[in-house]
């Protein structure tokens, strides 16, 4: 179901310093986290940003900040296909209901003296749950929300920022589990249905040994019938170069190389693809309690 996804990023990942990456670990993705390392709460808080490893060359952790009301991690990543821009910087946000003014202007301050340095000519997005709180700082460093609907019921909670909005659109999706926010699926604007069924269908051609045990059957009798008499040589060199033909010999005549195309479709079975559609329309027609 993300295989085709380049970054994600979770808030309130509720994770701490006691459980390993592995615990929440993804195929092919490398994960970021920002766990709440002073929290009152017992559980709670936090953000984890996970990057397909198969669509980024290179990303590193360039800013963090934690404290009881606000997490926040921003990756610097360099896409394999990126020609406008050079790098493109993904910050992931969770702020509190409760986060107080004075609490949010510190943060803003920081972030604010990071950007300024580390943003040019780049692309940067800034995603997370905002909780209603001033999103003002972020506008004032050229960024555009692209967020056009609620996110939990009818409310507007959680944003996407980019400071390039002709570049990207933003989807409503049926939660994750049993949360209370839906996703935002965030596209390309030149993400056609056309661009879409090639991503989707792309095929490789892979070529393999066949060590079916029938094959290793044949295999094994045919070592068995061998004269290795005949093989003996004065030289080890030539002894060595005859075997070794010849067990290339056999290889190819009872474990042929055999071409397979490989299918990358998203690993979900045709139940969980069945499973996903239908909570994608119980989603829409706000039936809650079956999404759930």
């Amino acid at each position: 179901m993300y295989r085709n996804c380049s970054v994600i990023t979770i808030q309130e990942s509720c994770l701490n310093d006691l459980q390993d990456d592995c615990i929440v670990s993804l195929r092919d993705f490398k994960i970021y986290r920002q766990d709440r390392s002073n929290n009152n709460k017992r559980c709670g808080g936090g953000v984890a940003t996970f990057v397909n490893i198969n669509r980024c060359r290179s990303s590193f952790l360039c800013f963090k900040f934690s404290n009881d009301l606000i997490d926040c991690l921003t990756l610097r990543c360099r896409p394999k296909h990126l020609n406008k821009y050079k790098y493109v910087y993904v910050t992931n946000i969770y702020v509190t209901s409760d986060c107080t003014s004075s609490a949010l202007t510190v943060f803003a301050d920081k972030f604010t003296e990071f950007a300024v340095t580390a943003f040019s000519d780049s692309l940067l997005a800034v995603c997370g749950d905002f909780n209603s709180c001033d999103c003002s700082f972020l506008t004032s460093l050229g960024q555009q929300h692209v967020v056009d609907f609620p996110t939990r019921s009818d409310v507007h909670l959680d944003f996407v920022f980019i400071n390039d909005v002709g570049i990207y659109a933003t989807r409503k999706r049926a939660p994750l589990s049993s949360s209370d926010h839906c996703i935002i699926r965030v596209l390309p604007k030149g993400y056609g249905k056309h661009r879409k069924s090639t991503l989707l269908h792309q095929t490789k051609k892979v070529k393999y040994r066949n060590y079916s045990e029938k094959n290793i059957r044949n295999l094994k009798s045919m070592f068995h019938t061998t004269n290795w008499e005949l093989f003996t040589d004065d030289s080890l060199e030539n002894t060595t170069e005859v075997i070794t033909c010849y067990l290339k010999f056999c290889f190819d005549i009872r474990c042929p190389t055999e071409t397979i195309f490989v299918s990358f479709n998203p690993l979900a079975s045709s139940k969980l693809k069945r499973l996903r559609r239908m909570k994608e329309r119980m989603y829409k027609e706000k039936n809650s309690n079956d999404v759930r």
